[in-house]
């Protein structure tokens, strides 16, 4: 019932130690030390469907899964710029340790940094916020185009959704047959995401 860093620690003490090591070769294996490396265990190790199932209600963090490329993460290559992030190691301290600025100042400087007027900002903890807050305001039924990025109609009551599905080949649809489909399933909103995800 002791971490192995532990024991071994211990034997180091010891006048006299022999250790043999057990190569294992391409075999899989995690350390477990608490419930969250448990979990990662468990997903690496599943498979079939319940390892599709263990990823599909994983949102983010895939990093911690060697060789996982994540389509789902919308990566800006040119964002932080090299001299953001020069700026965040100079001012980490005070990052850190710091209460950030309100909504008030945060949309005033965004609204300097991108020329508009501050009260055309809304400020956010990230998209999954701006989404909540967002979906809360709309109402009656809303068209949505599958596969899309879940967070939307995941914040929708199963019955407001009127999905489209286009053909799974392609992905691809046009304005034509969203509006001959939507004709005849009558919606009061359509969420329509460019570029969407994880069609792109």
């Amino acid at each position: 019932n002791e971490y192995y860093e532990q024991v071994l620690r211990v034997i180091t003490l010891l006048d006299n130690a022999e250790l043999k090591a057990l190569p294992i070769g391409n075999e899989k294996w995690y350390e477990i030390d608490d419930i969250q490396d448990l979990d990662i265990a468990e997903t690496i190790f599943a498979e079939g469907d319940e390892m599709l199932h263990r990823f599909n209600y994983r949102y983010g963090g895939h990093w911690r899964f060697p060789k996982m490329l994540d389509y789902c993460y919308l990566v800006n290559p040119y964002f932080p710029t090299t001299r953001m992030k020069d700026e965040l190691r100079a001012n980490f301290d005070t990052l850190l340790t710091e209460y950030p600025s309100g909504m008030f100042v945060n949309s005033l400087l965004a609204g300097k940094y991108f020329g508009i007027r501050q009260q055309y900002v809304v400020v956010g903890n990230g998209a999954a916020e701006l989404i909540k807050s967002m979906m809360e305001h709309v109402e009656g039924r809303i068209g949505v185009v599958y596969p899309t990025f879940e967070e939307y109609p995941h914040r929708l009551q199963p019955e407001q959704v009127v999905a489209y599905q286009p053909d799974p080949q392609t992905l691809s649809y046009t304005a034509d047959d969203l509006i001959n489909f939507y004709d005849e399933h009558p919606i009061d909103n359509l969420l329509l995401i460019n570029p969407d995800n994880p069609s792109g």
